[in-house]
């Protein structure tokens, strides 16, 4: 029996068609669909060796113009590299001119996302180009390709995510902040963003700790109306002569020192309370807790118990003394 070589029909067809090209024949200096932050002129190491060794295994996605150069939609890269290789040839997926702005979005999405995800500064990249190209109901069905809800007001963050200053964009972009610092920083000046930023990426601090740390400042900021890095100048002072701590102490000592700045009272009433138990010489499994940030004097006593029949045998005391207290407040 002979075996058919042909290829089934493809169930949904594509514009996109295979194609090679000479370098000469691709326009890199456009950058009508580039969704980073900013031009890499050279590509990265890893990606010139791979593509030494193996060739391009994805090829990057293009569209063809009418004075004879094609345009890259996704995979810039690749050609560089391949161009930096002094390849002949570049194998490529080529999209007609007349191919409509909607559907070129969508296979630059698609194409982009294969094999990694794009970063949150890409996606607002993307998101911008389609809100000056395209209708708003087109631009939410992109949002909702991208995993988020497609509303307006969810479109308009993300886009004005790109007004941020250059160092937060970067940051973003590396996934050194997450993006929901960066909509937090948006209300500062650009030099409290880069001021923030650097701290965060200095001391290595992500996830609550980055959080706290934008709450922190941005509470400081706003309230002594002055810069955060003359804010900071003041506990350089208070430190100078001390030895230099690692970087985890340093990140510590720098969020227990704005934490102090922020809330005087309560960072006093948090010593007076581990004097208070300290005096009290609790055993293991006893504690002690106040009210979030100490708002009354109100504590609780915690004790723990191996299981039920413990606390059971141990019962009819602890309801001798509760009768006394209560009997005590009368």
């Amino acid at each position: 029996a002979v075996t058919s070589l042909v290829p089934p029909e493809p169930i949904v067809s594509s514009p996109a068609i295979f194609h090679f090209l000479a370098p000469a024949a691709i326009d890199l200096d456009d950058t009508t669909y580039l969704l980073r932050p900013h031009l890499r002129q050279d590509p990265e190491p890893h990606l010139v060796e791979s593509i030494a060794e193996y060739g391009i295994l994805q090829p990057p996605l293009l569209q063809s113009r009418e004075n004879g150069r094609a345009i890259v939609l996704s995979g810039r890269q690749r050609i560089a590299a391949a161009a930096l290789l002094d390849q002949a040839e570049i194998p490529v997926l080529l999209v007609p001119a007349e191919t409509p702005l909607f559907m070129r979005l969508q296979l630059l999405l698609e194409h982009a996302q294969t094999g990694s995800e794009l970063s949150i500064i890409e996606q607002a990249m993307l998101l911008k180009k389609a809100a000056q190209w395209l209708p708003e109901q087109e631009c939410l069905a992109l949002l909702a390709r991208l995993g988020h809800r497609p509303v307006p007001h969810v479109l308009r963050e993300l886009i004005s995510l790109l007004e941020l200053d250059e160092t937060v964009v970067t940051a973003l972009h590396g996934q050194v902040l997450h993006p929901r610092a960066g909509r937090r920083l948006a209300r500062l000046k650009a030099e409290d963003q880069q001021e923030i930023v650097h701290r965060i990426t200095s001391l290595h601090l992500g996830g609550s700790r980055q959080q706290k740390l934008i709450d922190l400042a941005t509470e400081l900021i706003m309230r002594r109306n002055q810069p955060f890095r003359d804010i900071l100048k003041e506990m350089e002072e208070e430190r100078k002569g001390r030895q230099e701590d690692n970087i985890p102490q340093q990140a510590s000592s720098l969020l227990r020192w704005l934490q102090r700045q922020c809330f005087p009272r309560s960072e006093a009433a948090a010593a007076e309370f581990r004097r208070f138990c300290r005096r009290l010489e609790l055993p293991d499994g006893v504690r002690i807790r106040h009210t979030p940030a100490f708002e009354d004097d109100r504590l609780t006593l915690e004790i723990d118990f191996r299981d039920q029949r413990q606390l059971e045998q141990w019962w009819p005391r602890a309801r001798h003394l509760l009768a006394a207290r209560a009997s005590d407040r009368h």
